[in-house]
């Protein structure tokens, strides 16, 4: 009987998606995700993008044990399990003979525990010279772990569901139990995410800070090469935390828990704001920006805040795959009930079999072709979608390979908006409701 966990499609993309996220924020530091069998006995593949294939072969099917490596022994012992140097340590007597060969010297593996506390794997950072973990270190790995732990738990419970439908197929009125059962559980786990917030983003708001008071010359003047590092360790920090917060928004909207505050919204000063918000990343990358400002009477139904974080998301993403010397260009048309915001960008394009997944959670077209540092972890534009919506909207994209794409954001239209309620601002006729 095979105990290997029983997965669905894209999760393997999934963890690959977490994994580089975490090595983003430590150059030359290599990731693996391995994967608890059912039976607790044995370690199986998962995710490790950047790590040799034949090493990742010879170590699946890992058996756990008290000196199983780092990472069968911290599945064994639940507990954070550091090596500094593969070479000599007595962990790795049976195991350094597939990790040298592969460069490897030091390991640090941590088990990625469910929210009952089952081991479901290990989370191991792998380096190629030796080295000990620094306080830092061990809150990056002990926050991959959870969200790790929280993505597989709920693949399982995706999986598990699954399975239940093809095997009750003729057993309608159970099948309908489980379902419920299932969206229950589900929205659990979602919750369970969705909470995390504190714990994930008080080390890095910490890091953050203490970067801040370093560069202020809080601890002393630093030297420009130690300047230079912190302020690098503060940009990754920042890019790390709008990942994470990515992936809590997303966990919000699955578990319901979004608010939108409703207003009539006039589309010109929104996206007259909208400029001055992306205009230095325009610049930066010497883009063209036009935009085509509407009717000043053209107003829409929906919330400010939300309406804004979508328009950056496109605009921010047509930045990031339109060459220098391209042009980005904002315009809007209308319907009767509906207005039309639609972004348009002279970049690479996105090809026709890969457009109807690119608002799929965790999918990134073309990540190879993406610098490190512009990449995230495939949810901006389905937190878009989700919350266009949520708002009685939609967005849709279409393009053309070595042409470029459009992204069509549409809400519904409000034909008349007094002049004196600061719609811009979001606060004419109001109301609230739950996603």
């Amino acid at each position: 009987m095979d105990s290997h966990p029983k997965t669905t499609p894209g999760f393997g993309e999934m963890l690959e998606s977490l994994v580089r996220l975490i090595e983003h924020r430590t150059p030359g530091m290599r990731c693996s995700i391995l994967l608890l069998d059912h039976d607790g006995q044995a370690l199986r593949h998962g995710a490790a993008p950047n790590l040799p294939a034949s090493y990742c072969a010879s170590i699946d099917g890992l058996g756990i044990g008290p000196k199983a490596g780092s990472c069968g022994t911290a599945a064994y012992t639940r507990r954070t399990t550091i090596v500094s140097d593969i070479a000599s340590d007595p962990l790795w007597t049976d195991y350094r003979h597939l990790a040298l060969p592969a460069g490897l010297r030091a390991c640090w593996s941590t088990p990625i525990l469910g929210a009952a506390g089952d081991c479901l794997g290990t989370f191991a950072m792998y380096y190629d010279e030796p080295r000990s973990p620094s306080d830092s270190d061990i809150e990056l790995i002990t926050t991959a772990a959870v969200l790790a732990g929280a993505l597989i738990e709920r693949e399982y419970l995706l999986a598990s569901s699954q399975a239940d439908r093809e095997a009750l197929s003729d057993a309608n009125a159970e099948l309908e139990m489980q379902a419920d059962e299932l969206e229950t559980a589900n929205r659990a786990k979602s919750d369970f995410l969705a909470t995390m917030s504190h714990e994930l983003r008080t080390p890095l708001n910490a890091i953050a800070g203490y970067a801040d008071l370093l560069l202020a010359g809080v601890r002393g003047e630093m030297t420009a090469p130690q300047r230079g590092d912190v302020e690098r360790m503060k940009r990754s920090g920042q890019h790390l935390l709008g990942l994470i917060n990515d992936i809590l928004n997303f966990a919000k909207l699955e578990a319901g828990r979004v608010e939108f505050h409703l207003a009539d919204l006039r589309v010109g000063p929104m996206m007259q704001s909208l400029e001055e918000l992306v205009r230095p990343q325009v610049d930066a990358k010497e883009l063209a920006y036009s935009q085509r400002i509407p009717d000043a009477e053209l107003a829409i139904r929906g919330d400010a805040e939300k309406v804004r974080q979508i328009l950056i998301n496109l605009v921010t993403n047509a930045v990031k795959f339109t060459e220098p010397g391209g042009r980005i260009s904002i315009e809007s048309d209308a319907t009767d009930s509906r207005v039309q915001i639609h972004v348009h960008d002279t970049g690479r394009g996105i090809p026709a079999e890969h457009l109807a997944r690119i608002f799929d959670p965790f999918i990134q077209i073309d990540r190879e072709r993406t610098p490190k540092s512009q990449q995230g972890v495939g949810l901006g534009l389905s937190i878009s979608r989700d919350l266009a919506h949520g708002m009685g909207g939609t967005l849709s994209a279409e393009s053309t390979v070595g042409e470029g794409s459009r992204f069509t954001l549409t809400l519904p239209r409000v034909r008349r908006v007094e002049r004196e309620s600061h719609v811009a601002a979001g606060t004419a006729a109001e109301s609230t409701i739950s996603a």
